[in-house]
């Protein structure tokens, strides 16, 4: 059974910001001013009967694009989907996506770009496209995009 989940805007409250930013922490190394700059773009939270269970944003700039600035030219980029590892495989990041794709649509934008090197398959599934692969953080890593019209 799949859980209730709702999903809204990250608010600005200091412990949800310090949970988010110690999942980044953990998942990726992401250091602690670098998600609360990410949190003031496009930031939404996931929630399971009031406890937050995963979060993504949606961002003009990204931290592949300091190591491959040709990639500028693509905006926006959904980044930063983290859903709790015992929450995984159950669709969060799914709806997660969804809610991106959407806000990215109401901003007028037609095509929406991410890059990965952990969830490619789940990507593939909700009809991503590979663009290109690079090497980024000794990852091969997959650009990616999607067309919102």
């Amino acid at each position: 059974m799949k859980p209730a989940i709702t999903i809204d805007r990250v608010p600005d409250d200091p412990l949800l910001i310090e949970t988010i930013s110690k999942w980044y922490r953990e998942e990726w190394g992401t250091a602690p001013q670098t998600t609360a700059k990410l949190i003031k773009a496009f930031q939404i939270i996931a929630w399971e009967k009031g406890i937050p269970v995963g979060t993504a944003g949606l961002y003009r700039d990204v931290s592949l694009l300091n190591t491959y600035p040709q990639f500028r030219r693509y905006s926006p980029w959904l980044g930063m989907l983290y859903v709790i590892s015992e929450k995984r495989l159950l669709g969060i990041g799914s709806l997660l996506c969804n809610r991106i794709e959407r806000q990215a649509r109401t901003q007028g934008n037609k095509r929406i770009y991410l890059y990965t090197f952990t969830a490619e398959q789940m990507y593939k599934k909700l009809a991503w496209t590979e663009l290109e692969r690079v090497l980024y953080k000794n990852h091969d890593t997959v650009i990616m995009y999607k067309n919102l019209s």
